[in-house]
């Protein structure tokens, strides 16, 4: 994928959650529970942000000294409050954060930069500086503060900002802490905390550091292995410097439960696909490619799933589809075996017009138990976010080779059918519940079967702060 290709998809990504919604706490459990990881890449933008950065999370009363865990039988937004408080309150972690020293002339630093208004998102009245991890990493040496505001933020009630510096290894406190040293700030301290260094695309040079509350213990398993976790020997923080980076998953476990499991930065083809795994991805492809699209969305889909897949995508359909998210535009339709089991899926829409908000592409995602390219399959995806009036919901089905119709059928009743053209056929039918599709040639003969995928996308993933 070109670099500009890049750019605008991860500017895309990391802004989508910025536009003002009426509803702030339906936004942050939303963001909570996607756990989608925002990949840093520096080299694209020329700097680093946040990865994995959730929202501002943090207690009534930061600055406390409690490890004591959230009460249960709370609401979800307490819940979150509570945790991100008990983060606010740690000590602070890493070999450079037991020296009192620095850690105090840090704050100092941190605190004079902000009253003398040199941080553009740290505007507010903030009336102390907690640092909550200081170490070097590779060449690297990295903090990560939490602001304390003097009132928090309005309607949300998120006490505290934050953010992650970045400066030479061995840095002194001073020049750690001034803002030429920041490479991410954000408007809320979550109960997790982690920043991934580098780019995407050079592995070798990639770099993350992860901080939960203190007390919560972080554990590493192999992206093949997911029921072998070893526990960090730093306890509740975790340092993957240069070179160390590889194919795993993390998890954050506080008294005992599971509160966060999600994969490590990275893919399995950061650089994008050599020739011959974008032959191999298109091996089974049915309709009209187009093979410069197909090699952008491919790369795509590969940066964004991550290490939740065991292998490359596979690219299914390719084609043109009408109405997915209002729009119309070049269609592609990929899956790749998951992590927890069965395929992740997605349906990727290049809309021919932008839409009303300035979104360029628009995507599906589902996911299916067997393999949805296997042969005799036939493969139903929605194409509506929510259905139409009287319970109809429009289908793209892909078809097997050689079929010319696809029958959508009931408790044995053809409720609708639609002609194959290059491969795929669009449906609207009466609700998708308990519906069986059917691909036929031209004598009658069935070729597939298959039913309606589950528009969900179960990843194996868990953020589950805001639970009891």
């Amino acid at each position: 994928m070109v670099h500009d290709q890049r750019i605008g998809r991860l500017l895309t990504e990391l802004t989508e959650d910025l536009t003002p919604r009426p509803d702030p706490y339906g936004r942050v459990l939303a963001r909570h529970r996607r756990g989608r990881r925002r990949a840093v890449t520096g080299t694209f933008c020329a700097v680093v942000l946040l990865a994995a950065t959730g929202v501002a999370i943090a207690g009534v009363r930061p600055g406390g000294g409690s490890d004591t865990p959230p009460a249960t039988a709370q609401e979800p937004w307490e819940n979150m409050l509570a945790w991100g408080d008990r983060l606010a309150r740690s000590e602070p972690r890493g070999t450079v954060g037991g020296d009192a020293g620095y850690v105090a002339a840090l704050a100092d630093t941190l605190m004079a930069e902000q009253r003398a208004g040199r941080f553009d998102r740290l505007t507010e009245p903030v009336r102390e500086v907690r640092v909550l991890f200081v170490d070097d990493v590779g060449p690297h040496r990295v903090a990560l503060a939490a602001f304390v505001r003097a009132e928090p933020v309005p309607d949300t009630d998120w006490p505290n900002d934050l953010t992650w510096m970045v400066a030479d290894r061995g840095a002194g406190a001073q020049d750690l802490g001034r803002t030429a040293a920041e490479r991410g700030a954000g408007d809320g301290l979550a109960p997790y905390e982690s920043l991934t260094i580098g780019s995407l695309d050079r592995p070798d040079e990639l770099a993350y550091v992860g901080v939960a509350p203190q007390g919560c213990v972080l554990a590493a398993a192999p992206m093949t292995s997911l029921d072998t976790w070893t526990p960090e020997p730093t306890g509740s923080y975790l340092v993957r410097p240069p070179g160390v980076m590889r194919p795993e998953w993390f998890r954050v476990s506080c008294d005992g439960v599971t509160r966060k499991q999600f994969p490590s930065p990275g893919s399995a083809a950061p650089e994008g696909v050599t020739d011959e795994q974008f032959a191999t991805a298109m091996s089974r492809v049915r309709g009209k490619m187009d093979e410069a699209k197909a090699r952008v969305e491919l790369n795509s889909a590969i940066g964004s799933w991550g290490y939740t897949v065991t292998a490359l995508p596979t690219v299914l359909w390719i084609g043109r589809t009408t109405g997915v998210g209002g729009g119309e535009g070049h269609t592609m339709v990929l899956t790749a075996p998951a992590v927890g089991g069965g395929w992740l899926g997605q349906v990727a829409v290049v809309r021919d017009v932008p839409s009303s908000d300035g979104a360029t592409i628009n995507l599906v995602h589902f996911h299916t138990r067997a393999d949805p390219g296997g042969r005799g399959r036939v493969l139903a995806v929605h194409l509506d976010q929510e259905p139409a009036a009287g319970g109809s919901t429009r289908l793209l089905v892909v078809a097997p080779s050689g079929a010319t119709e696809v029958r959508a059928i009931r408790d044995g009743s053809e409720v609708s059918r639609g002609q194959v053209r290059d491969g795929a056929a669009q449906l609207t039918v009466p609700g998708a519940e308990a519906l069986v599709l059917e691909a036929v040639d031209g004598t009658g003969a069935v070729l597939g079967t298959g039913g309606v995928a589950d528009p969900s996308s179960p990843t194996g993933e868990i953020d589950n702060w805001d639970e009891d």
